[in-house]
């Protein structure tokens, strides 16, 4: 649940941001584009470790078959194999279950934020004229 709420809050934060860096005065700008990049950063983490989390998991099997298991006892045949069956699924980090901790993620709500500001900078840019 809390990342959830930390991806939506983020990506919610990173969209005032970039319309705030519009309407305040350059001498201000650089605390405001600071804060915009700790909070990139704190969607980024996780996003950046789900995908290496689901990278790594599917690693495993590979390193099951490359280890030297045929000369092992008859219980550490057995433990591969199950080893090996659970992990055919990979593991992926989820956010209350609805999306999953990926940089594919974070790319979706950065685009997502993006997209926010460029329609209120277009409805800013319409209202001068």
């Amino acid at each position: 649940m809390a990342m959830f709420v930390q991806f939506g809050v983020g990506a919610a934060i990173n969209c005032v941001t970039f319309i705030a860096c519009l309407q305040i005065p350059k001498n201000e700008l650089f605390f405001l584009v600071l804060y915009g990049v700790m909070m990139t950063v704190q969607i980024f983490t996780p996003g950046y470790v789900g995908t290496q989390i689901a990278h790594e998991s599917g690693l495993t099997t590979s390193a099951v078959y490359d280890c030297d298991w045929l000369e092992r006892s008859a219980s550490f045949k057995r433990n591969m194999i199950l080893l090996v069956e659970r992990a055919n699924k990979n593991m992926i980090l989820t956010a209350r279950s609805m999306f999953p901790l990926s940089l594919t993620t974070f790319i979706s709500i950065m685009k997502a934020a993006y997209s926010c500001f460029t329609l209120v900078r277009a409805v800013n840019n319409q209202e001068k004229l």
